[in-house]
């Protein structure tokens, strides 16, 4: 028998992963290429990309109900504002497990956990807003065009 996991429980888990990639491609960043952010800055405009066309496949084939969509976007924000609220202080005060090296050029050193928060999870939730304002109209639309020209 198959368990079922709750919308929210699978939005805090994407939540997660989002700093989880985030954290590992700092790490490579940091420990692998010696740079304040290359792979990093790759990841935060991907990962939401990424996860945008999961969850469009995943709208599109399902077609949840609204509880369950909102109750999905909600885990993930709540679980994304943990982490942000977690890691962000700890990045800014040198506390944090992945090393910021201080290379004596550009140096981000940690800026560009901020820059995670905003563009990775602002983009993701910014993409689903779009999505669901398009898909809103179309479905308007369509549903304007059967009752003027019912067939």
């Amino acid at each position: 028998m198959q368990k079922k996991v709750s919308s929210f429980v699978f939005g805090s888990i994407i939540g997660a992963l989002f700093w989880l990639l985030m954290m590992i491609s700092d790490a490579i960043d940091e420990y692998v290429f010696n740079e304040g952010c290359m792979i990093g800055m790759g990841a935060v405009f991907a990962v939401p990309v990424i996860a945008f066309v999961w969850y469009f496949i995943w709208y599109i084939k399902k077609k949840p109900a609204g509880k369950s969509v909102l109750s999905r976007l909600s885990g993930f924000v709540i679980m994304s504002g943990l982490g942000a609220i977690l890691i962000l202080p700890a990045v800014n005060d040198g506390r944090f497990f992945i090393e910021q090296k201080h290379r004596g050029y550009f140096d981000l050193n940690g800026i560009e956990y901020f820059c995670y928060a905003i563009i990775a999870i602002g983009g993701f939730i910014v993409l689903c807003a779009i999505f669901h304002l398009v898909y809103f109209i179309i479905t308007l639309v369509k549903t304007s065009e059967q009752q003027t020209h019912p067939h």
